[in-house]
């Protein structure tokens, strides 16, 4: 993770902007079923300056407030759904990215032979030692 944020990390930059664009879709189309913000304790305590905190509180608190739903998942949920993804899917992402698996594990009762899930994957900015610290 280090080696990926260069020892730093902002959240004001592209994946802010996603975020915006994906609130004001939602806004437009009705109902979002699921919005994952995952910051793990350890992703906190390495990259999370006090403002960089702030603006993910205040964008956490702007998708309660505009969607149906928001989940939040655990450190061991997302690596045991980034192991899944890469051991069956063989697609390296990083923990962010397999949160959206992890959170559709958890939720999968909410869903029906009808609705349509779309879990997006991306990453992989991570080294194998990464990875390795991730499963210890």
């Amino acid at each position: 993770m280090r080696n990926a944020c260069q020892g730093r990390h902002v959240f004001n930059g592209p994946k802010n902007l996603a975020f915006m664009r994906m609130l004001q879709q939602a806004e437009k189309q009705g109902s979002v079923v699921v919005v994952v913000l995952p910051v793990s304790p350890t992703y906190m305590k390495e990259f999370m300056t006090p403002e960089v905190t702030k603006r993910y509180q205040e964008a956490l608190a702007l998708a309660q407030k505009n969607l149906e739903s928001v989940t939040l998942v655990t450190d061991d949920e997302a690596v045991t759904a980034l192991t899944f993804i890469l051991e069956r899917l063989k697609v390296l992402t990083e923990p962010a990215a397999s949160c959206t698996l992890a959170a559709a594990r958890r939720l999968k009762e909410n869903f029906g032979p009808d609705n349509k899930v779309v879990l997006i994957f991306c990453g992989g900015n991570q080294s194998l030692s990464d990875i390795c610290g991730y499963l210890k």
